[in-house]
């Protein structure tokens, strides 16, 4: 995921729109075959928040954060000021 967000923000532009996921579930054959097994899984609270700091880290502000039910209680979560080019951390909770 850092390399995937670092490589967004060299190539492609720091202000590149970015929606990390969390609705992913296994289906058809990444839910029956071993070959997929490394894709067999939800992704965890603590993945989702490595990918948001994978994000920033890259320089990468504008996050869509939406989808994501829990984030663990207490972590900063970075959120854009869309309309500006500045961020903040604010409290999910």
């Amino acid at each position: 995921t850092r390399e995937i967000m670092r490589w967004i923000a060299d190539t492609l532009s720091r202000d590149t729109y970015v929606n990390v996921m969390d609705q992913y579930y296994p289906a058809h054959k990444a839910e029956t075959e071993p070959r997929f097994s490394e894709i067999n899984r939800r992704t965890s609270d603590g993945e989702f928040c490595h990918a948001l700091e994978s994000a920033r880290a890259a320089g990468l502000w504008r996050l869509d954060t939406r989808w994501r039910n829990v984030i663990p209680h207490g972590a900063p979560v970075w959120l854009p000021m869309m309309r500006q080019r500045t961020a903040k951390y604010v409290s999910a909770n």
